[in-house]
Formats: C-alpha cells, sequence, structure tokens
C-alpha cells in the first residue's frame, strides 16, 4: 500500500542501511508526519477507513524512537514516543470498529517499549482487553483482503 511519506521512507531506509541511525531516525519522524498529514491523496487523517493507512504514519514514529534509542538519543526517543501515543490515543477514539481502536492501543503499548517508558506491561494489558471486546467481527476485519 502506498501512503504519502514525501520521500523519506527511502531515505530513511538508506540511513538505515549505513547505519546512520540518528539520521534515519529524523526521516522516519519526516515519513510520519507527511503520512500523519495526508495518508493517501484525497484522504482525511482523522476520518475512520478500510485500509488503515493513517497506521503507516504511527509506524514510521514508531521505528523513529527505535532508531533514535539504538543512536543513544534516548530523550529523542521518547519525545517521538509521547507524540506517537497522542496521536493513537486520538486516532483510536475515530475508528469505525473496535478491532481499528484496538490496533491504535496496541501502538501505544509499542510506542511505550520503543522508548523505554513504563507502562508498556499496562497498555499491552489494554490493548489484549481491547481486542477481546472487539473478537465478534475479528476474523472478518482482519482477513479481508486489500485492494
Amino acid at each position: 500500500m502506498h501512503t504519502n511519506d514525501g520521500g523519506h521512507y527511502a531515505t530513511a531506509v538508506a540511513a538505515l542501511a549505513e547505519r546512520q541511525y540518528a539520521a534515519a531516525g529524523d526521516a522516519y519522524t519526516r515519513a510520519g508526519w507527511s503520512v500523519l498529514a495526508e495518508p493517501r491523496d484525497g484522504h482525511d487523517p482523522f476520518a475512520a477507513d478500510d485500509r488503515g493507512e493513517v497506521g503507516d504514519g504511527l509506524q514510521h514514529l514508531l521505528t523513529a524512537a527505535l532508531c533514535y534509542r539504538v543512536a543513544g538519543s534516548d530523550e529523542r526517543a521518547t519525545r517521538r514516543a509521547v507524540a506517537g501515543i497522542a496521536v493513537a490515543r486520538d486516532l483510536a477514539d475515530r475508528m469505525a470498529t473496535p478491532i481499528q481502536a484496538a490496533c491504535f492501543d496496541e501502538f501505544v503499548a509499542d510506542l511505550r517499549v520503543a522508548a523505554g517508558m513504563d507502562g508498556a506491561d499496562r497498555a499491552y494489558d489494554a490493548a489484549g482487553d481491547a481486542y477481546r471486546d472487539a473478537a465478534d467481527g475479528a476474523a472478518d476485519e482482519t482477513t479481508e483482503p486489500q485492494a
């Protein structure tokens, strides 16, 4: 699936290949904000969709946090995770189905781990509860073929 990453994803991957982790974190951050601004042409990032493309933006912020941790920039990793957590929580409230919202709850936990933040266990427990609560119809949601 293609999202509007502004070409920053390719830059991030190239920086990773060169083991330039801070530069990769910066490029992943730019890719994340680009996708979050407009996941694909004409798509409102705050509108629920059936493809979950806005999640690519959070995935890029998560990867940025990991890159910063590897680079030894723990404070930047924490800031990126805090921003991602705020966005994930906001988006979870806007999703059309409980299973979609649970995915964003899981992002919260993943971001906490990536930045070495406290509360990851509780966040994973909350995500697990959200997935269980959304279990009715979950197979339909997760096995839908993507165009």
